[in-house]
């Protein structure tokens, strides 16, 4: 009975969920292990739901805490780019060394500087 009451209850506000899952994730499987996160927490709490509250207002509140952690923790893997030899190449501007009254100063400041 307590599965039949969940089903219906989350097929009724599924919108609800796919308009989360689609405001932190751009990426379709992304959006899908989301919105399975989602539902699978929504699960886990439903014995605890209180009903003084719209089903659509306890939904919401889960959602957004599991799409939040979820964004969170797929932040950092997801703006990883792999790594060339060639963007290693770092271009430096050769220094310089005509400009007298730069490297006066410069000697000047080291000198001045502890052993």
């Amino acid at each position: 009975m307590q599965e039949e009451t969940f089903i219906s209850v989350v097929e009724a506000h599924k919108g609800l969920l796919y308009k989360v899952a689609n405001a932190y994730c751009k990426n379709k499987e992304d959006r899908k292990d989301l919105i399975q996160e989602i539902i699978f927490q929504l699960w886990r709490s439903f014995e605890k739901y209180d009903p003084e509250y719209r089903y659509s207002t306890w939904i919401y509140r889960i959602a957004l805490n599991v799409a939040i952690s979820f964004y969170r923790k797929n932040k950092r893997s997801s703006f990883a780019l792999p790594v060339d030899e060639d963007m290693l190449d770092i271009w430096e501007p050769e220094p310089d060394f005509n400009n007298n009254d730069q490297l006066n100063r410069l000697n000047t400041f080291i000198a001045a500087l502890k052993d």
